[in-house]
This record gives C-alpha cells, structure tokens and sequence, in this order.
C-alpha cells in the first residue's frame, strides 16, 4: 500500500471515529432532551391535577358557604331608615307571610355602593319559613312605598348568595341580555337561565358555563 493510500486510510478511520463520536454525543443530547420532555409532562401533569384538585376544594368551599346561607334572605331597595326587623315584618304583612321575632335568628344591614340604601339580611330560624317567605315575596311587586317611605325604588326579596355566586349571577343576566334569553333565576343558591319558554334549563355552576349559552342558540 502506497503512502498515499496508508494516508487516505488513517484519514478515514479518523473521520469514522469522529462521526462515532458525534453520533453518540447527539445520541446523549436526545436521551437528555427525551428525559427532560418526561420531565416536563410529568410536570405538566402534577400541575393539572393540583388545579382540579384545587377547583374542587373551591367548589366545595363554595358549596358550604352558600349552604351556611340556606336560612337567609337579602332584601334591596330599602332606604337606610327604619329598624330591620320591623321592616321584615312590614314585608310580611304585605306578602302575607306574617314574620314574628320567634322567626328571626339575626337581622341586620350590610353596605352597598349606594349611599342612599342598604341591603338587609334575615336569616329564619327556620329554613321552611324562609322558603314561604322568599316564595311569596317573589310572587309580589314590592317598593319602599309600601313600607311608608316616599321613596318608589323597587324592592328586591332574594337569595343571599356569595360574592361568587352574585358575580356569576351579575354575568349570566348580562348574557342573557346580549343573547335576548327570557329567564335568569336562582334557585337553592345555584343560577340557572332558559332560553324561552319551554326550553331546558341550564344551570350555571361558573363563569365558563356562561359560554354554553352561546351553544344553544
């Protein structure tokens, strides 16, 4: 064998055993990046279960607050005079239901963005009291009028949800209003809307359901 060839040989042996080498570090590279995107999904995965996990605590939190407020009603519309609890025992007299203070666990008002107003909430003794008395101040049209005051603002007999269930209530109504759906309601602290009448209800448990009433137009 010439020197040449002797050269042209040791050459490509050196270039054989570069490649070998290049070949096993890239090799290496991947089984790194391999790992690390196990890595990551393992990650990935750990971090979707703690957010469901953490969505179902949510709920469960929110489910028991609201639950706390079964015996309560939120009255709106009422002028900052008068003493609550004669006030609730007005609302009875003209709805009917009569509220007596064997009735009434505690009744007091809360602050609201109106500097005219505040609302009043009422928890029963009773949740089937609370249930007759919300019932029927439903079926009636209040305003502090019937209550002697001048003022002809409309009062409103409701559920006391949470802050998030009024959010969520507050953003169905305004989608029901941008979609031209009739009904928005609350019923055992949960939001439901319909369509028309006839259609099925659909119960709102967060604000991504909301989106479903896109759905069903």
């Amino acid at each position: 064998m010439t020197k040449d060839a002797r050269d042209m040989s040791k050459a490509f042996e050196d270039f054989k055993r570069e490649l070998r080498l290049e070949i096993r570090g890239l090799k290496e590279k991947f089984d790194g990046i391999g790992e690390l995107t196990k890595q990551l999904q393992e990650v990935l995965k750990e971090n979707r279960d703690l957010r469901s996990q953490n969505m179902k605590l949510t709920n469960k939190l929110e489910e028991l607050e609201q639950f706390q407020r079964s015996n309560n009603v939120e009255i709106k519309g009422i002028p900052l005079e008068g003493e609550p609890v004669a006030l609730i025992k007005q609302i009875g007299v003209v709805i009917q239901e009569e509220v007596t203070d064997a009735d009434i666990d505690i009744c007091h008002r809360v602050p609201t963005a109106r500097h005219n107003e505040s609302n009043i909430i009422v928890r029963f003794i009773r949740r089937t009291k609370r249930n007759a008395f919300l019932s029927k101040a439903k079926k009636s049209k209040l305003d502090a009028k019937n209550f002697g005051f001048q003022s002809s603002s409309t009062v409103y007999v409701n559920e006391h949800l949470t802050r998030h269930g009024k959010h969520l209530l507050a953003a169905t109504v305004q989608k029901k209003k941008e979609l031209g759906w009739k009904f928005v309601w609350t019923a055992g602290g949960k939001v439901f809307a319909r369509k028309e009448e006839g259609s099925p209800a659909l119960k709102i448990f967060n604000i991504s359901d909301i989106e479903k009433m896109n759905e069903e137009l």
